[in-house]
């Protein structure tokens, strides 16, 4: 009986998961072993046009490159090379900054595919006429809004029940929410609050049903002091008194300059309850210092 050799499976350079089309040439198939071997072995012509290895842009013989792999390498390119994820913030932002990290650009090929030039091709073939010209047209787009769905997956903060932004801070996203008696005007929702100042709440009694004497603690909460004064208010408003309902990406945005303001005058009036910067400490250090003219001296006395 003869005996059964076991097939070999085919050599890829590419993901076990199939890559949609308009990524890689539809016309792509898998390549047996030989071909591979093949393939990756192949160096490129210096005196004949060959496309780069990332973008994929053809560069002419005339053109400066470097050589990574036997592919031809553009100077647009080479600060790429390190990583996926700069490949990916290059496509996305098309040359703007755009700070991807290296799990979320491994995560980017896994779902949209390779976007190297050199992958299925050889280092003698014809480029692009344009950088990232052999990926679809709107692979940017699609490519942005596939980051923004692994990152809100990975993000433990969600939006609130009614969609709103906290009732003191105004912040849009946080890991929980908890009802406060607030409401955004009469007949709009009720505002929930944020862990950070819910404690905060919970201080000035507000879930026990009080509503007095809480603007203390709500300049407390935003200005980092570790305890409310009472009388402190400085008439500070908070996010579900004012016009926003979206809320915002970060806590008390919706102060603008006021806050800097606010947070210096706290630093000035009560310094031993916040923690103070190095450069609050050093304009403390300045304030104190006494600038009047000193005294004439005065004549002594006859003895």
């Amino acid at each position: 009986m003869p005996k059964l050799r076991r097939a070999k499976t085919p050599v890829t350079a590419l993901p076990d998961a199939p890559l949609p089309r308009g990524i890689v040439d539809p016309t792509w198939r898998v390549p047996t072993e030989f071909e591979e071997r093949r393939r990756l072995e192949s160096r490129h012509d210096p005196a004949t046009p060959s496309g780069c290895r990332l973008c994929g842009i053809t560069l002419a013989p005339k053109a400066h490159w470097i050589t990574v792999g036997g592919f031809k390498c553009c100077d647009l390119c080479r600060p790429l090379i390190a990583g996926l994820q700069h490949c990916w913030a290059n496509i996305i932002a098309r040359g703007t900054d755009e700070r991807i990290t290296g799990e979320e650009g491994e995560e980017l090929t896994v779902r949209l595919g390779h976007p190297a030039f050199f992958v299925g091709r050889w280092a003698t073939d014809p480029g692009v006429d344009r950088r990232w010209g052999h990926l679809a047209a709107d692979i940017g787009e699609t490519a942005f809004i596939a980051l923004r769905s692994i990152r809100r997956a990975k993000d433990p903060r969600q939006r609130s029940p009614t969609r709103t932004g906290c009732a003191w801070c105004g912040v849009a996203r946080a890991p929980r929410w908890r009802p406060t008696p607030w409401h955004f005007g009469r007949n709009d929702p009720r505002a929930y609050a944020c862990p950070d100042c819910w404690r905060w709440i919970q201080s000035a009694g507000v879930d026990q049903g009080s509503d007095i004497w809480w603007q203390p603690h709500l300049v407390a909460c935003c200005t980092g002091m570790r305890l409310a004064v009472m009388g402190a208010d400085y008439g500070l408003v908070p996010y579900f008194e004012t016009t926003g309902r979206e809320g915002t990406a970060e806590p008390w945005q919706y102060l603008g300059r006021l806050y800097a303001r606010l947070r210096a005058r706290v630093v000035r009036d009560y310094p031993s309850y916040v923690t103070m910067s190095d450069r609050e400490r050093r304009i403390a250090v300045l304030l104190a210092v006494d600038t009047s003219p000193p005294e004439p001296p005065r004549p002594l006395a006859d003895v």
